[in-house]
């Protein structure tokens, strides 16, 4: 199948790129344009190498169809299978059982879809999801909703991609972004500051993009 031209457009940066955060509305395609891009990657080393992609656990099955629609992948890619080649599909929960495999040099191209799933730095699924990336030389994070309670939530993201030392770190990012405030009980980050800077700061690391920009008008909603 073909992709539509915007579509092209990201599978194309996805392709020349080593850490992207893919954040176009939800319904643009983003599992279509990665894959595409994932294609180029492979087939430019020669398949050698080894995709890591996770999802929510209801998500597994599509993902699964998706791969060889989009991928040009003619078998069906077991579930949970660590031997499976070029794609191991997962949900964030078992994540842990992939750490050892990523560290030992098995997996080179990690992809996080639903990526704000990842939005806590403290919870231990961010943990194993940071400790895989570590090791991967290609990392993409999907997410329609990148910022859920302000910039706050993009930290965690530019920390797996291993970009948030250009930030400050947290320290520095949440002071520069997120408008700290004091409450009288520790500090408040769910705010928003300077947030054009941010906008521009992050537009070599994300694709972010609405129906509108790409050219789809959908009908007048009746009530």
């Amino acid at each position: 199948m073909e992709l539509k031209p915007y579509q092209q457009i990201a599978a194309d940066r996805i392709s020349k790129s080593r850490q992207l955060i893919i954040a176009d509305e939800m319904g643009l395609g983003k599992t279509a344009e990665v894959l595409k891009g994932l294609r180029h990657i492979w087939f430019s080393n020669f398949g050698k190498v080894k995709i890591l992609i996770v999802c929510p656990a209801s998500l597994k099955l599509n993902w699964q169809r998706e791969i060889m629609i989009w991928g040009g992948w003619g078998e069906k890619i077991p579930i949970d299978d660590i031997n499976s080649f070029p794609f191991i599909i997962t949900n964030y929960e078992r994540l842990e059982k992939y750490v050892d495999y990523a560290k030992k040099g098995g997996i080179q191209v990690v992809v996080y879809d639903e990526a704000h799933y990842l939005k806590n730095p403290k919870s231990n699924r961010f943990y194993y999801a940071n400790k895989i990336a570590s090791y991967a030389g290609w990392r993409f994070l999907l997410t329609g909703t990148p910022m859920v309670s302000g910039p706050c939530d993009i930290a965690p993201l530019l920390d797996i991609l291993g970009l948030l030392p250009l930030f400050g770190g947290y320290k520095g990012f949440y002071k520069r972004y997120c408008d700290p405030v004091w409450n009288g009980y520790g500090w408040d980050y769910s705010g928003a500051s300077n947030k054009a800077e941010l906008k521009e700061r992050l537009k070599p690391y994300m694709i972010r993009r609405t129906k509108r920009q790409c050219g789809i008008r959908l009908p007048k909603k009746h009530i």
